[in-house]
């Protein structure tokens, strides 16, 4: 989707600069109960990903963990239909 336009300028461009070769596969904005607005930027780069987190205006807060897919993912057989209307 369109999700994306969403996002403050700033998130696409520091991932661009600062995780070349990561793909932006899709973007979250997150209110909190005190009603505090950030944004996730889940990047991706074949079996690894790992989220990125923006404040409201766009600064870069954390990065999380870089997590590699479990082996037999969506590569897998076809035994795994019933995962595929997420």
């Amino acid at each position: 989707g369109g999700a994306r336009s969403a996002l403050p300028a700033g998130v696409a461009e520091y991932c661009k600069k600062n995780y070349a070769g990561w793909k932006l596969d899709e973007a979250s904005k997150i209110t909190d109960a005190d009603g505090k607005v950030t944004f996730e930027a889940a990047m991706e780069k074949g079996k690894e990903h790992f989220d990125a987190f923006f404040d409201d205006k766009g600064n870069f807060i954390k990065k999380g963990e870089v997590k590699k897919e479990a082996a037999g993912g969506k590569d897998d057989n076809d035994d795994d239909d019933r995962d595929d209307d997420k």
